[in-house]
């Protein structure tokens, strides 16, 4: 084998790593594919004057081929920059691996290699494996889904296949890496959290990959990845300018639609009614509530009203009609907005389900909004006056989140082990939105907030009351009458938490129509 491998100039790897034309020295791929040996390769070593056959690259090393290259190393470094993921099935009479496009998710029907969708194996999630028929379930056992993570690739020590070196240092080369391993999963996406919790962007960290060998009770042995996270590499200035790109691109779809100079396809009007059809099932499912859990949507909630939810949910008050139609709006919403980001050719990744997995061993579920550039974001419908006010800022948010929007986004980035965003944030009454960073967060002391919470929750803890009635004012004077604040307004156990509580007019407003206030105290006379 060639010891000197061949150079190329490579001014964008990521280019070259999402297909982009490049001028390159040779014609030939820039792309390194990566894979995990399950097998050692043998050779000869000279010991004591006698050959004896050993392994000269060990199980669990690192194969890199690139275009007619083939070198190893039993550590690589990367800089994740994307995953995706497809199906894949092994074809051992054609001695080819058969596969379908590459997605963000599998749950939809994907093209595949041979001329059909997702290599026959039914699309969606299979709730009764049992009841499919034989060669259905044949299929699927064949069928697997794969992972496949993109980015730069970087190694400092190669040997060829007689565990000799390879001249040079290989630097922020573009790679594909292929992962079914449970296990190699499992230590990526570990290092992918580890990597998030230094609240920085995926990409901005170098993560290394060694191996590890194990058996299966036949005996024989595989490779499997481990990964740690290495050192933190600074970000570009253009990094900082993406969503302010993102927007504008989204306005000047708009703009142009106005114009008539741009019209919807089809594809993404369908995708916009059906996920205001899922929508609507969802909201008018009539079926038996749930019993109480934790979720994503409801761990940033007070603690009191979660313990009253789990242990006297019949105290709750009735939600008005007109709540359900407003839940409605936020979807439609939510999926009209998502629809001009796909019209408007923003790159994102769509809603999907996550697992948070806690210190303390509880676990929370939920399903986030999108991914976009490594990051999740949450997509929300606002009043006129909360996107003025809630959603000023990130500060203005953390100085009133009653709903519990912070850790709900602390959550699912967590689960999902990517980078937290921040809050697309549409005004229900005019149209325009903006986008709401939540760089800053404090995200150990987030996530710290709700595994204390799921013990209290679990644990069956006696209730205790977060929040005392707050001194009405009215022009900066006292008037005697206690009130609840703004925390307890939404909550639907607030005259189970307090039996005095009167909804009343403000006695002290002049305004035709006065608002309603929450009352606990009540003066016979205003101040006002």
């Amino acid at each position: 084998m060639n010891t000197e491998l061949s150079t190329m100039e490579t001014t964008d790897p990521l280019a070259q790593l999402m297909g982009s034309p490049k001028q390159e020295t040779q014609q030939r791929s820039a792309l390194a594919r990566v894979n995990v040996l399950s097998s050692a390769i043998k050779g000869e070593v000279e010991l004591g004057g006698k050959k004896i056959k050993t392994d000269v690259v060990p199980v669990g090393s690192y194969k890199i081929t690139l275009g007619d290259d083939v070198f190893y190393a039993e550590s690589i470094e990367v800089r994740l920059m994307s995953d995706r993921q497809q199906w894949q099935r092994w074809n051992a009479s054609t001695n080819e691996m058969e596969k379908s496009v590459m997605a963000h998710d599998v749950r939809g029907d994907l093209k595949d290699s041979v001329g059909g969708y997702n290599l026959g194996r039914p699309s969606g999630y299979v709730e009764d494996f049992n009841s499919l028929p034989e060669a259905t379930k044949e299929v699927i056992r064949s069928v697997k889904r794969v992972k496949v993570f993109m980015g730069t690739l970087t190694v400092k020590a190669p040997i060829d296949d007689t565990g000799s070196p390879v001249n040079g240092e290989y630097v922020d080369m573009p790679f594909i890496m292929d992962v079914k391993n449970r296990d190699s999963l499992k230590n990526i996406e570990a290092s992918e959290k580890a990597v998030v919790r230094k609240a920085v962007k995926l990409y901005m960290a170098n993560i290394i990959l060694t191996g590890g060998e194990a058996s299966i009770p036949t005996g024989a042995t595989y490779g499997y990845t481990l990964s740690a996270v290495g050192s933190l590499v600074q970000p570009s200035d253009e990094d900082d300018n993406f969503m302010r790109k993102i927007a504008s691109d989204f306005n000047e779809y708009l703009r142009k639609a106005m114009a008539g100079e741009t019209t919807m396809t089809e594809e993404v009007a369908d995708k916009v009614a059906s996920d205001v059809k899922a929508a609507l099932f969802k909201q008018f499912d009539s079926g038996p509530r749930d019993a109480f859990r934790l979720r994503m949507s409801n761990i940033g909630r007070p603690k009191c009203q979660l313990w009253y939810d789990k242990n006297e949910p019949e105290g709750k008050t009735p939600f008005p009609p007109h709540f359900l139609m407003n839940m409605i709006l936020g979807d439609i919403v939510e999926a009209v907005f998502k629809g001009i980001m796909r019209a408007a050719n923003v790159d994102f990744k769509d809603n999907d389900y996550v697992t948070l997995e806690l210190p303390n061993g509880k676990e929370i579920r939920g399903e986030y909004d999108m991914e976009l550039d490594g990051k999740i974001d949450d997509v929300k419908s606002a009043s006129p006056w909360s996107y003025m006010n809630k959603f000023a800022s990130f500060d203005a948010l953390a100085s009133g989140d009653s709903f519990g929007y912070i850790p709900q986004l602390v959550g699912y980035a967590e689960g999902a082990g990517k980078d937290i965003g921040g809050w697309w944030v549409v005004n229900k009454a005019n149209g325009e939105f903006k986008y709401v960073s939540a760089e800053g967060v404090d995200k150990e002391a987030v996530l710290k907030n709700i595994e204390d919470l799921t013990d209290y929750i679990d644990n069956d803890e006696p209730f205790e009351r977060c929040f005392e009635p707050i001194k009405e004012t009215f022009y900066r004077k006292e008037t005697g009458n206690m009130k609840l604040g703004i925390e307890c307004g939404f909550c639907a156990f607030k005259h189970k938490c307090w039996p005095t509580l009167q909804t009343l007019p403000s006695p002290n407003s002049k305004a035709k129509n006065p608002p309603m206030v929450d009352y606990i105290h009540l003066e016979e006379t205003s101040s006002g």
